[in-house]
């Protein structure tokens, strides 16, 4: 079984590619270098950080750590007139497919929560073909023993 960052960056680009709003977008999971012009639209996703944010005893499993992850989705598209307005409608439909209701939160069950925490626009006309990015920070909270990192407790 894959580290508990990867099965999250697994599902999150999973329930991506179905995206609409652009449906040529590429998904990446940790893409690490620039998108050339022709690569777009794209998507990106990565986890930036973990923390610890506390601990449970479980008398069965053991010992347990609640971890809240930074979730990163970067948007992508083309410099045009309307790219802020594109990327918008892009970022609208991640928290859409990621947080699909009120009731739920959970990516399918694998987290305790998913929550928006921020964003950020860059329209940047300084390069010879300008690219616009939106880039969305989500919490995602989850439980792990704590001598087992590849294993999600719910």
């Amino acid at each position: 079984m894959a580290h508990a960052d990867t099965q999250i960056l697994n599902r999150v680009a999973a329930r991506l590619v179905s995206m609409t709003t652009v449906d040529d977008a590429d998904v990446h999971v940790e893409h690490i270098w620039d998108f050339t012009n022709a690569a777009l639209p794209a998507i990106d996703c990565t986890i930036v950080g973990n923390e610890v944010v506390g601990d449970d005893e479980d008398v069965t499993l053991g010992e347990m750590l609640r971890v809240q992850a930074a979730l990163v989705v970067s948007c992508y598209e083309k410099q045009s007139t309307s790219v802020g307005n594109q990327l918008r409608e892009m970022a609208s439909e991640v928290i859409s497919k990621l947080i699909p209701s009120a009731t739920d939160t959970t990516l399918g069950d694998l987290v305790s929560e998913i929550d928006v925490v921020g964003y950020e626009l860059d329209v940047s006309s300084e390069e010879e073909k300008p690219i616009g990015r939106l880039t969305l920070t989500f919490a995602v909270m989850y439980r792990v023993l704590i001598h087992d990192w590849e294993t999600i407790q719910s």
